[in-house]
């Protein structure tokens, strides 16, 4: 009978599992593994170990332990030659076919990956087929032990003469390195292209070379030339190339010639070798690590033998996250020494690794492993264990599949049955009904129904006088781990959004830390508050027919709810906002017409971020009628369902959407557009069957010029009404506590990756709930001076922000702020210690601010690496005037197109002593600044000598409370110069 012990274990080490039968579920904090051992017959098990951790780390291996004088016989296959290569199924199909009953395979030695032929020794059935190539290998005696380490293979020729040749190589590609051995093991032909020497030697019926033993033939041929010769059954041939390095020759050998070829190897051992293949390193010799097992993690197959020539066999897979990391050959060559083994060889790894296994009555052998690269490759051999009982012997046992199962209670599952005999072969005779043996639940037929309680249910078969293997059912009435999925997904819900009437099929997965629970629909229960939609018994959820409605679904098995925020309405997709990459070019129908499209980064030509597209044409009589078309280079999908596009314009002229409908042609959508200078946001309804946008085109039949800045083009999907209005913040401190409450009129929520919450220029982790817009954060409890920014998106990216304050500065940092208790002082102090102003013993803070210290400031601010623009050059005449210190921060700023100087006479300059003014500063300070925020023309006294250039940034700093009248009067001051304690009010309100 098999023993069966599977259960969830604590993992303690690489080197120590602890066997002893636990409850399924957590054993230790953060850690799963799932571990099945079964008799595959008599002299092997296998053991399948899975390992999950809440950390992420994973692990999946197999491990065959063989004891030889059993039934279980090791053999190696590869297939019919050993040039070329096979997959694990193909051999195992091959050694059906030669009469074998395959118990189970792994991946052998190492080869080349051209020509599949394997680097080391490979005995089949005692004949030599490859040679070692000084490399370790395994090998499978005539009393079924299991032996590992090099065997020092030496292979020559003794011709007529008595001269004795080394043979440098069996059935390895030709090298210029000596003679070279052909078996017709190793192809049809001995595949060689190049000129030299082929000597043929006919063997009497039956003989085949093996170690220890001399084997004769009879020469029958003698070519030179380039061609490959044909491998007869009873023949071996001798080649060796024309370049040759190694001083030996085939000279002297003719046609009738007897020859004689030795192979022994310095470990006699070796000669009694049935089966072996090659292997690489060896890990562990003599029980002690040697210097190959090394700690790097990889899909690995390792062979480790006991002194009393049992073996073990560890099969790892790895490389694929989530299910297995792979393991070391260090950990691996531990993890056998603990199972007894002494000596340990490093089998190939890698894509190569595999482990295929006949589980207890079934007909086939299915790979068990995953390969890491996706199925099983093809290799170049493989060691296979047989069953060599009696395969007549009638069936004795039948085995109620699945064998080992956790479900749900209350859940179904089908039952089958496979039977074998007392040698493990698989027979056909199959259960004749099923009942339960222990614990409660039902059988009807072929199908268990779980019990409505958590514990464990045993099934077996009624089978007249078999025995049973019975079936263990673990039940669980609240699951360790439990999600709600979009059917066929495996990506858990946190939110669902849906279009009003859209229905989906929701799924529900239950872990148990390492294996699927089985489940249906039954075992849960769904429940439905808000006015979302409806929901069935069955999982089946129908969303409301209007946008805005929300609500929460709540799934429950046992004492486990998992909770669902649904909202309906799609948030709409941003399509383009020429941020990054955006790609457009334009072309016209008549040469005469003049159109262009840029793109460019200047905030202030910008409805959202700081990226646009300038569409322009100028259309001359003689081109009439005229089609321009301005398009993306990567044309836009539209997702599935979108009804409208929407874009930020502004401008004039006569422009269109392009669309490309699914049958190939395309559609225009004309645009209305306001004869406004201000930004507009105007929509446009998707075609029927459009399914790409492709960019814009003008259409003009009179002689006209149009000009339009474009933005955040979008796609809607529950209508386009227009949002420009931000979402709204109320921030307070208290102690250490941080809150806020987000609110916005778009009905579907803002979530957490809309938000940014920054202390001292640093993000600062949160705590957000989407459902209700709080937010809490934790704050320093130093009392020292921390300024707090939280910004906050919408989904048409309209955006808000909040700042305060909280704490003090320590006085005395400057010696003039802290005699006059200036104004400024905080800001100064505060920037000092962010490393924006330098200590010093005075900070000077009604002196006029310099270009080069204003570029200097910004450049700290910012945070910029300097280092990164040591070869960016200028175009300023008075370079040579910079200040050492600040010529690093001015390259940086005029790279980043933040600083671009001035020009006088013609002639570029930067003016780095000049006083800077204050528009000048908000230019530049506002460029730095992504647009998004709502504002509009501030009410300042003399805001109309603001210079056009500065008009957009005082305007968008002013509504960001960042700039203020001077003094306390309604004045801007444009054109005065700026003071170092104004750049550190500026500085302190947007850090």
């Amino acid at each position: 009978m098999k023993s069966v012990s599977r259960r969830i274990l604590s993992f303690v080490t690489a080197l120590c599992l602890v066997l002893a039968l636990m409850p399924a579920g957590l054993a230790a904090a953060g850690e799963y593994v799932y571990e099945d051992i079964q008799t595959l017959l008599p002299g092997l098990t296998l053991t399948s170990t899975q390992r999950r951790t809440d950390a992420g780390a994973a692990d999946q291996y197999f491990t065959l332990d063989y004891t030889p004088g059993l039934t279980a016989i090791p053999i190696t296959a590869y297939g019919d030659y050993v040039y070329g290569k096979s997959d694990i199924n193909t051999v195992i199909s091959w050694c059906q076919s030669q009469g074998y009953t395959v118990m189970a395979a792994v991946n052998g030695d190492f080869f080349d990956m051209d020509t599949g032929v394997p680097t080391g020794m490979l005995i089949q059935n005692g004949r030599l087929c490859v040679s070692d190539g000084a490399w370790n290998a395994v090998g499978f005696l005539s009393d079924g032990s299991v032996i590992t380490g090099a065997p020092g293979l030496q292979m020559s020729l003794t011709d007529a003469n008595g001269l004795v040749r080394p043979i440098y190589a069996l059935n390895k590609v030709r090298t210029q390195r000596g003679i070279y051995l052909y078996t017709s093991d190793f192809s049809q032909t001995t595949r060689l292209t190049a000129a030299g020497v082929q000597v043929v030697l006919d063997l009497a019926p039956g003989d085949y070379l093996r170690l220890g033993q001399p084997l004769t033939g009879t020469v029958s041929q003698v070519v030179h030339g380039t061609t490959a010769l044909t491998i007869g059954e009873n023949q071996v041939i001798l080649a060796l190339s024309d370049t040759n390095t190694s001083g030996t020759t085939l000279g002297g050998i003719e046609v009738g010639q007897t020859i004689t070829i030795n192979a022994q190897t310095s470990d006699t051992r070796w000669h009694d070798a049935v089966f072996s293949c090659g292997g690489g390193d060896m890990l562990l010799r003599h029980g002690e690590l040697t210097s190959a097992a090394t700690t790097s993690k990889a899909p690995r197959t390792v062979l480790g033998t006991r002194d009393d020539g049992s073996c073990v066999i560890l099969v790892c897979d790895g490389r694929q996250s989530g299910l297995a990391d792979g393991i070391s050959l260090r950990d691996a060559a531990l993890q056998l020494q603990a199972q007894g083994c002494t000596n340990v060889v490093n089998l190939d790894g890698g894509g190569s690794t595999i482990i295929a296994s006949r589980l207890n009555g079934n007909q086939t052998v299915p790979v068990l492993s995953s390969p890491s690269d996706g199925s099983a490759r093809r290799c170049a051999n493989f060691i296979v264990f047989v069953n060599g009982g009696d395969q007549s012997l009638p069936a004795s046992t039948v085995a109620v599949y699945p064998q080992n199962e956790v479900v749900m209670a209350g859940a179904q599952v089908e039952l089958s049955s496979k039977s074998f005999n007392a040698d493990y072969f698989p027979k056909t005779t199959y259960a004749e009904g099923f009942a339960i043996t222990s614990g409660g639940g039902t059988v009807d037929g072929n199908i268990f129904t779980a019990p409505d309680e958590g514990g464990t249910v045993t099934v077996g078969a009624l089978s007249g006088t078999l025995a049973s293997q019975d079936a263990v059912f673990t039940v669980y009435e609240t699951p360790p781990f439990m999600s709600v999925v979009r059917q066929g997904s495996q990506t858990a819900l946190t939110r669902l959004s849906l279009s009003p009437g859209e229905q989906v099929e929701l799924d529900v997965l239950c872990s148990d830390g390492v294996r699927d629970i089985v489940s249906q629909d039954i075992c849960f229960t769904f429940t439905l508050t808000g006015n979302a939609g409806t929901i069935t018994p069955e999982g089946l959820f129908t969303a409301g027919s209007a946008p805005g409605l929300s609500g929460t679904l709540e799934v429950t098995a046992g004492e486990k709810t998992v909770s669902i925020p649904i909202t309906v309405g799609q948030a709409p997709d941003l399509l383009e906002g020429f941020e990054n990459g955006a790609s457009w070019l334009a072309s016209a129908a008549h040469l005469d017409t003049a159109v262009a499209c840029t793109i460019s980064q200047t905030p202030e030509n910008a409805r959202y971020g700081f990226g646009s597209a300038s569409l322009t044409y100028h259309v001359p009589l003689v081109s009439l009628p005229e089609t321009i078309t301005y398009y993306s280079t990567s044309p836009y999908t539209l997702g599935s369902g979108a009804n409208a596009i929407s874009l930020m314009v502004r401008g004039s002229g006569s422009f269109a959407l392009d669309f490309r409908l699914s049958d190939g042609s395309t559609v225009s959508v004309p645009l209305t557009l306001d004869s406004t200078t201000e930004w507009q946001y105007v929509t446009a309804q998707v075609p029927s069957g459009a399914n790409t946008l492709l960019g814009m085109s003008s259409h003009v039949s009179e002689a006209s010029s149009g000009s339009l800045l474009v933005d955040q083009i979008m796609c809607h999907y529950t209508g386009a009404e227009a949002d420009l209005t931000p979402p709204s913040i109320v921030m307070a401190a208290e102690g250490t506590v941080l809150t806020a409450l987000i609110t916005d009129n778009y009905p579907l929520p803002i979530s957490s990756d809309m938000i940014s919450l920054t202390l001292d220029g640093q993000e600062l982790t949160f705590e957000y709930a989407d459902t209700t817009g709080e937010l809490t954060a934790s704050l320093p409890d130093d009392g020292s001076l921390h300024h707090i920014v939280l910004t906050v998106y919408d989904a048409y990216f309209n955006r808000s922000m909040q700042s305060m304050s909280v704490g003090s500065v320590e006085t005395g940092v400057y010696q003039d702020l802290t005699a006059t208790d200036h104004w400024a002082r905080e800001y100064a102090e505060y920037l000092c210690t962010q490393g924006v102003f330098s200590q010093d013993v005075n900070f000077y803070p009604d002196r006029a601010a310099t270009n080069q210290e204003v570029a200097t400031l910004i450049s700290r601010y910012l945070g910029l690496d300097v280092t990164q623009y040591g070869s960016t050059a200028l175009p300023y005449a008075d370079q040579a005037s910079i200040a050492d210190w600040a010529l690093p921060h001015v390259r940086a700023l005029y790279a980043e197109g933040i600083m671009q100087g001035t020009v006088v006479d013609g002639v570029s300059v930067f003016q780095p002593t000049a006083g800077t003014t204050r528009a000048q500063v908000m230019t530049v300070i506002g460029r730095t600044i992504e647009r998004g925020y709502s504002y509009t023309t501030p009410v300042f006294d003399d805001f109309a000598s603001v210079p056009y250039w500065a008009q957009d940034h005082v305007s968008l700093l002013t509504s960001l409370g960042i700039v203020s009248g001077m003094g306390g009067t309604n004045n801007v001051a444009p054109l005065d110069g700026i003071t170092r304690g104004q750049l550190a009010s500026i500085f302190f309100k947007l850090y």
